[in-house]
């Protein structure tokens, strides 16, 4: 909700037509020039009068939008009154473009590039720091965890089972598809075991040394673990094995969403000097929730696993009659815009101008039927984990478009609150009994007994 008015004196809120305006001028999804002409009189009225918006999306504060020049406003944020990460306002079109496109699927082809030379590499480092919601880029550390994640299969169940060891070694296996710098392979600067890490950053120099690295680079690896936790600033191995991380670890959730501490993490270490002198160490780490210790597949939240839990044993239900992969995407499905790497600021300008940014656009699981003619009878699951209106609101507008996107695919939501007169219970039973309803279809459809 938007108030309008001085600060100290009593406000008004802003009428619902008028915030649709505004957040179609201003907001993260909006920027066309066609909704800043429309938002323009809101603006020049507001502030003719000397007043500022106040946005109540955080509760306990206000934040401010500055109306300026009689057709703007300028989010004025800083620590202690940021938005909400649902908020339309958190940040604006083009950074909201910037963060759709860390989140499209990284091309085989191209070099990861993570680490910058030693005079410039302040930025990543933030980058690493801050990676973990919604209204920041996705790291470039995360995007490699992500890249094998997704093209090793992890991330697609069958009702076929495998260990472990397979999963890990699956995605391990992926490094030799990747480029880690330039024209430098990944694959044999990649430590997968961290019993070896001494032996590795002991060889590290010597290893480095056989490849050229890119100008405005220096040498640098990667390590690949399971992680049981994290603790003092370490990945947790194995109660003999601790890994160290010198930087920051970043650790991928919502503030606000519950976790469950006995679940293991995929971790990635960046391993690098952090001065032309100083000895190659793990400098920094990012780290993203796995299901469970026996099914490494990457979820969001502990409402994912619950959503992934109940789709699991349905899917060993229909085993046999009607078989389907269950998957967890990782990666924005949009069409609008280009990869990451092919950023051109004046293009992006005019695109935002012409239709406002792209919204994030990735479903929480896909269950899918096969190739060809079988595949006409996949849909999409969304997890409705929270409550709060501001993120319903954001899940009501996207998950369309979602859709969309996935060529007008139906969906299935798996809603944790609502209705309200039902107990959680109830309610998980009434999202198992619309999937198995969409399952009956598809059998009926297929002449399936």
């Amino acid at each position: 909700m938007l108030l309008v008015g001085k600060r100290g004196e009593k406000l008004t809120e802003v009428s619902g037509d008028d915030t649709k305006r505004l957040i179609l001028a201003f907001g993260r999804e909006g920027g066309s020039t066609f909704a800043r002409r429309n938002a323009k009189l809101v603006v020049e009225t507001t502030q003719n009068a000397g007043h500022w918006f106040f946005c109540t999306c955080n509760q306990d504060r206000d934040t401010l939008l500055v109306p300026y020049e009689y057709a703007y406003v300028h989010r004025r944020i800083n620590s202690s009154n940021s938005h909400h990460h649902d908020c339309p306002f958190a940040i604006d079109p083009l950074r909201q473009l910037a963060v759709v496109r860390s989140m499209r699927p990284h091309p085989p082809e191209k070099a990861f590039n993570i680490l910058s030379a030693f005079a410039s590499d302040r930025g990543a480092q933030e980058e690493d720091r801050t990676a973990r919601t919604n209204t920041v880029r996705r790291s470039k550390l995360a995007r490699v965890l992500v890249a094998l994640a997704e093209s090793s299969g992890l991330q697609k169940q069958t009702s076929v089972a495998t260990s472990i060891s397979e999963q890990f070694n699956l995605v391990a296996k992926q490094a030799e598809k990747y480029k880690l710098a330039g024209d430098v392979p990944l694959k044999p600067m990649l430590c997968k075991y961290p019993p070896k890490l001494t032996e590795f950053l002991r060889d590290f120099d010597e290893n480095a040394r056989r490849f050229t690295w890119p100008k405005g680079s220096r040498e640098h690896g990667i390590l690949l673990l399971k992680a049981l936790c994290v603790e003092n600033g370490s990945l947790v191995f194995s109660n003999q094995v601790r890994v160290p991380v010198a930087g920051p670890i970043a650790i991928f959730g919502r503030d606000d969403a519950p976790r469950r501490k006995d679940r293991p993490y995929l971790a990635i270490g960046l391993i690098a000097k952090q001065s032309q002198s100083s000895p190659p160490e793990v400098i920094r780490a990012y780290v993203h929730p796995c299901y469970s210790h026996d099914n490494l597949m990457l979820v969001d939240s502990n409402y994912e696993r619950e959503t992934f839990k109940y789709l699991s044993t349905i899917q060993a239900e229909y085993s046999g009659r009607l078989d389907f992969e269950i998957e967890k995407p990782l990666s924005d499905v949009g069409k609008r815009f280009e990869q990451a790497e092919d950023a051109i600021p004046e293009r992006d300008n005019q695109e935002i101008e012409a239709r406002g940014a792209p919204p994030i656009l990735i479903p929480d699981f896909i269950l899918r039927f096969g190739k060809g003619d079988q595949h006409a009878g996949d849909f999409f699951v969304e997890t409705m984990g929270f409550r709060s209106s501001i993120y319903r609101a954001v899940k009501r507008r996207v998950v369309p478009e979602m859709a969309q996107a996935l060529g007008g695919l139906e969906w299935v939501e798996h809603d944790f609150h609502f209705p309200r007169d039902k107990t959680p219970q109830q309610r998980h039973e009434n999202f198992r009994t619309d999937v198995r309803s969409k399952l009956a279809d598809l059998m009926r459809k297929r002449s399936i007994r």
